[in-house]
């Protein structure tokens, strides 16, 4: 089975078992929900746990789970990902794009590879890509309209707009 990254736990949080985590989600609230299923991935076996409660600032996600309420059951799973079934995530609406889809990319501009897509991050509530050229460079796109032209998933190919500017 496969599996998409959702978060990566950096640290406890108190003394219930409550776990600071990073999203690499776009779907916060329905991912980390009171009874989602995710696995912790601790050194490639994965441990099912289940949400028990959750909440969030503008940085991180907190989460506790079931039958983990104690700071010494979770402190063993800090640096460890987050992971969820790639075939339990819902379909998207046309245009629409899980991260995990976008990431490894090649992104081409007038159909000369520019780079690959290495990350995608979120900005104020916008999604962006970063995309790596073969120097090592780095550049951040919106990832809008005005400024992709069009995404084959299937391919791994993403093709920009010729916006002046853009790279």
């Amino acid at each position: 089975m496969e599996y998409v990254v959702v978060g990566k736990i950096v640290n406890t949080r108190g003394l219930k078992g409550d776990l600071k985590v990073i999203s690499n989600s776009s779907f916060i609230e329905e991912r980390f929900k009171k009874g989602s299923k995710l696995y912790i991935d601790v050194n490639g076996e994965l441990v099912l746990v289940e949400v028990l409660r959750s909440s969030k600032d503008p940085k991180f996600v907190y989460v506790a789970f079931k039958d983990h309420e104690d700071i010494n059951l979770v402190e063993k799973y800090k640096g460890f990902e987050l992971k969820f079934p790639i075939k339990d995530l819902k379909p998207l609406e046309e245009d629409n794009y899980y991260y995990h889809e976008l990431n490894g990319c090649d992104v081409f501009l007038n159909d000369r590879l520019v780079g690959t897509v290495v990350s995608v991050e979120e900005n104020n509530k916008r999604d962006m890509i970063r995309i790596k050229n073969k120097e090592g460079k780095e550049h951040l796109v919106l990832f809008m309209k005005q400024f992709i032209k069009d995404v084959d998933v299937a391919g791994k190919k993403i093709y920009l707009n010729d916006v002046e500017g853009l790279l």
